[in-house]
């Protein structure tokens, strides 16, 4: 039996790896020239470093990125940050720092009292087909300091129209593991570092064939199972044990088996990198949110800094130099440099960042089995009941691969 993993993102690889370890034999079909998908890293010429295509971070709840990162070998390389979340103010100069479970409680009871303390149970409790918005307590200080902000960057979604119920899973998964599970974790020198180069590596050890360049054209199907592979230069057919995962995002899986592809709108993020120069380094990575302006989460590394906006649709027409130089500003007032000249600028838009995580997309999202025999999808996205994340893209990924070899033994 061949397991043909199509897709190297982080689903894919994590389907890739998964299925060596049982001892399939593997293919890995990727469209483009490298893996990563959705979080990758390149060398960009303007800022002469090594850049990420987002400020993409984990909590330590997150318990299937520890299992990735201990099997390829990468556990060292992510820095944890263990102050907690930690939002600055623009207008006011105020920090809101959260380090823990105690913290929030506290907040809440010193910001609104008892108030407060219902109205953190009420967004715990929250159901799929409710809104953040709608859990949240408008009058509250605390909703504009940190949940809308927190909430926004989880879904990448404004929470008036955000799924309430995946962002409670993890307020769950994190406030009831204690402060270490609530710690904040960034890649030391890029997403690739840590959870691509390390990967391939280890596939391409254990004879995995990978091939990049290859995008899957259309999917032979005979009866309730697939037949054969189409790609631009080759068709690949599949023997009657030969399974196929597709961890690939929904709007590629709409090209390829509509049926399986939920109806959804998709939201963007734009991301603004620097490189501070002489004098900008940091010794290690450090996350800030902002409030009071259009940049909302500011991580630092080295002498480089990302700037983030997410559910950032009304920004994707805009001028890209026109729209780098203005939300510099929200950076440099943050950093205190806003009479120093402006540095190297990029900006990256992700216009199809994630799916737009509302609760009929979560109503919507088919799970990893599919009706066609020895087809399984992975992603993200296809599992109920969590955010589109790093963590959620390597759970689809290992649990399609066990299902995979399941059905071979």
């Amino acid at each position: 039996m061949t397991l043909h993993v199509v897709g190297a993102g982080l689903a894919g690889l994590a389907a890739a790896l998964e299925a060596v370890a049982l001892g399939l034999r593997v293919v890995v079909h990727e469209a483009a020239a490298l893996a990563g998908g959705r979080c990758r890293s390149w060398h960009d010429p303007t800022l002469d470093a090594t850049i990420d295509n987002g400020a993409h971070v984990i909590v330590g709840a997150n318990t299937h990125v520890e299992r990735h990162l201990a099997a390829i070998g990468s556990a060292g390389s992510l820095a944890w940050l263990d102050d907690g979340i930690a939002l600055l103010d623009l207008d006011t100069g105020l920090f809101h720092r959260h380090a823990g479970p105690r913290d929030l409680l506290a907040a809440h009871l010193t910001a609104d009292g008892a108030r407060g303390l219902l109205a953190l149970l009420r967004l715990l409790a929250a159901r799929d087909d409710a809104t953040i918005g709608a859990r949240l307590d408008a009058a509250s200080t605390l909703t504009r300091t940190l949940w809308v902000p927190l909430a926004t960057a989880v879904m990448n979604l404004d929470p008036q129209a955000a799924s309430a119920g995946p962002f409670a899973r993890t307020l769950r998964r994190t406030l009831l593991r204690g402060a270490r599970a609530m710690r904040i974790g960034v890649a030391r020198t890029s997403l690739a570092a840590s959870f691509v180069d390390p990967a391939v590596t280890r596939l391409r050890e254990a004879g995995t064939e990978l091939r990049f360049g290859a995008r899957l054209r259309a999917i032979e199907v005979s009866g309730d199972a697939p037949a054969a592979l189409h790609f631009a230069d080759a068709r690949i057919a599949l023997d009657a044990e030969d399974a196929v995962i597709l961890a690939l995002p929904p709007w590629e899986l709409a090209h390829l088996l509509p049926e399986l592809a939920p109806p959804h709108d998709t939201a963007a993020i734009v991301n603004l990198h620097a490189r501070l120069g002489a004098g900008g380094d940091v010794a290690s990575p450090a996350l800030l949110g902002l409030l009071g302006g259009e940049v909302e989460w500011i991580m630092r590394r080295g002498d480089q800094v990302c700037a983030t906006v997410s559910a950032a649709d009304r920004l994707i027409g805009e001028d890209p130099d026109v729209l780098a130089r203005r939300l510099w500003r929200d950076v440099a007032r943050a950093l205190g440099t806003a009479a120093a000249p402006v540095p190297p600028l990029r900006l990256v838009k992700e216009r199809r960042a994630t799916p737009a995580q509302t609760p009929d997309f979560e109503r919507l999202r088919p799970g990893v089995a599919t009706p066609l025999r020895r087809v399984l999808l992975a992603g993200d996205w296809v599992v109920p009941g969590l955010p589109c994340t790093i963590d959620s893209a390597l759970s689809a990924g290992a649990d399609a691969a066990r299902r995979a070899a399941a059905r071979a033994a």
